[in-house]
């Protein structure tokens, strides 16, 4: 018999990739996005809601090396979304880079009120947004940490002190919004990540 996991696999990949990815969340809806740029070390909660946020845009660059940078997310779940077998989340990606678990953007969400929420991070990129109906008041604290590894050649960088790291953006925000999540489908998506691994 002919050995055609190769060309099956590459099948599977496609599927996933094109048709039970894409239909993890059934719907979106967007947020107000305001920030404010920490000047240096990272700051406590209470320091931060406190300071001048900006209007920000889905798209535009953030975080010089080892910055951080607080995200102010506000806004509603709609109504129509309270349906049998689906959650609000809001959907973080921060510039990931999906080769790597770590060693890039992390972040921390918060309640409006100051409660941790949960991490942020590449193979975790959610936050909870509640019921259909709810207001969404959500601080997110954006770590812009470089990936000093490269590809673990472990060569010399100057992206590891902020002396030499210089001040350019590191990321750019590439989604920030409410997504309805599918639970079905988000654990098809799982089940298809444990099987073909």
């Amino acid at each position: 018999m002919h050995d055609n996991r190769v060309l099956l696999e590459a099948r599977i990949e496609r599927v996933i990739r094109e048709r039970i990815k894409p239909a993890v969340y059934r719907r979106t809806a967007p947020l107000t996005i305001a920030s404010w740029t920490v000047d240096d070390e990272p700051v406590p909660f209470d320091a931060a809601i406190g300071q001048n946020f900006e209007p920000f845009a889905v798209g535009s660059a953030w975080g010089k090396p080892w910055g951080t940078v607080w995200f102010h997310l506000t806004g509603g779940v709609p109504a129509e979304w309270d349906e049998d077998g689906t959650r609000a989340e809001v959907v973080v990606d921060l510039g990931f880079s999906a080769t790597l678990p770590g060693f890039q953007a992390e972040g921390t969400a918060y309640t409006g009120d100051g409660v941790i929420i949960k991490a942020i991070e590449p193979l975790n990129s959610y936050i909870p947004a509640g019921d259909a109906g709810d207001l969404v008041d959500i601080y997110l604290e954006a770590a812009a940490n470089p990936n000093i590894a490269g590809i673990f050649t472990f060569g010399v960088t100057e992206l590891g002190d902020k002396a030499t790291a210089g001040d350019a953006s590191t990321y750019v925000l590439r989604q920030l919004e409410l997504g309805q999540l599918d639970v079905t489908v988000w654990e098809l998506l799982q089940d298809t990540w444990t099987l073909s691994g």
